[in-house]
């Protein structure tokens, strides 16, 4: 048993399309996941997904993943061979990232540690909405911005109610406490983006 646990590799990935399906779905209004917010406190509920990546997109045909082993589950490969594997993946990334903005939601992309792409930078729902960003300060100041621009989307004349403010801050100072907290793995475990041990 430790000689067959010493031989084991671990191999990195990210799957964005995994990553961008999901938060379409929790998102969205309809389906299982169904978010039925369509008003608050008399202004309308907006939908935002922040996609944030630290390396580029990856497909394996005989590895674990979300999909099993594709070249023997066939979820995505449609028959046993997968030659073309990384290309439908980014496909069906481009699709969800599509799918996402037709349900009304505004698309932002972050590549942390790692370039953008025209996949990365054509998901967002329009270019200055698809940013860098190369340490944790640049990452949690991004954030920051993003959750301002966020809460000042709101029908011209209309004032932010005292509690919908304070919720918005409240959302805003949580989210950063866990982009802090992302980071600063990032750093103590000094990876690389082709180096992250996880499936996103």
């Amino acid at each position: 048993l430790d000689g067959y646990i010493s031989g084991l590799q671990p191999i990195g990935g990210t799957y964005h399309d995994i990553g961008m399906i999901w938060g379409a779905r929790m998102i969205s209004t309809e389906g299982v996941f169904a978010d039925g917010c369509e008003e608050y406190n008399g202004m309308p509920c907006n939908r935002h997904i922040i996609f944030m990546t630290d390396g580029a997109q990856t497909a394996y045909c005989n590895v674990l993943t979300a999909y099993g082993v594709e070249q023997n589950d066939m979820r995505t490969t449609g028959s046993g061979s997968c030659p073309s594997q990384l290309a439908r993946h980014q496909q069906r990334f481009r699709m969800a990232c599509n799918a996402a903005k037709n349900l009304n939601t505004s698309v932002w992309v972050i590549a942390f540690d790692t370039a953008l792409n025209a996949n990365l930078t054509g998901c967002a729902s329009n270019s200055s909405q698809a940013t860098t960003s190369s340490d944790s300060e640049s990452l949690v100041e991004r954030f920051r911005q993003i959750g301002n621009q966020i809460g000042h989307v709101h029908r011209p004349g209309d004032a932010l109610a005292g509690d919908v403010a304070d919720q918005h801050r409240q959302f805003v100072d949580t989210a950063l406490l866990d982009v802090e907290k992302v980071a600063a793995d990032h750093h103590r475990r000094g990876v690389t983006h082709g180096q992250i041990e996880t499936i996103n």
